[in-house]
């Protein structure tokens, strides 16, 4: 079974789109490493025919960070620390952010596929 690891950094919530091409996982970040580490979401890309990750377990470039904070300095009670994410059918991701309070509403742009083919 092939698997991606990463530092111990708390992921609570990974979503796919429906083709499985592509999950979103949210790092709601360590309190235990300094400096601290995670605080933002990444994206995997899956190979849609085996359904797993094309990257392979040695990786250490895996994931595409799509958003994460500039600054870990204020983390982790005044940044973004995404804790649970929905995807809508016009493929928005919806991330909130625990720290905040915030909800953040992340839209892709430049895509090299169709809208249509990726929900």
């Amino acid at each position: 079974m092939d698997k991606l690891t990463w530092v111990c950094d708390s992921r609570l919530d990974m979503i796919f789109l429906a083709n499985g091409t592509e999950a979103f996982i949210s790092f709601h970040g360590s309190l235990e490493t300094t400096p601290p580490v995670g605080y933002r979401i990444s994206s995997i890309t899956f190979n849609p025919n085996t359904g797993l990750p094309i990257s392979p377990p040695t990786s250490t470039v895996s994931t595409t960070d799509i958003i994460s904070n500039s600054n870990s300095s204020f983390c982790p009670s005044n940044c973004f620390r995404p804790v649970s994410m929905a995807l809508d059918t016009l493929g928005r991701l919806f991330v909130s952010s625990d720290a905040t309070g915030e909800i953040w509403v992340m839209v892709r742009t430049g895509s090299v596929e169709k809208e249509s083919e990726r929900i």
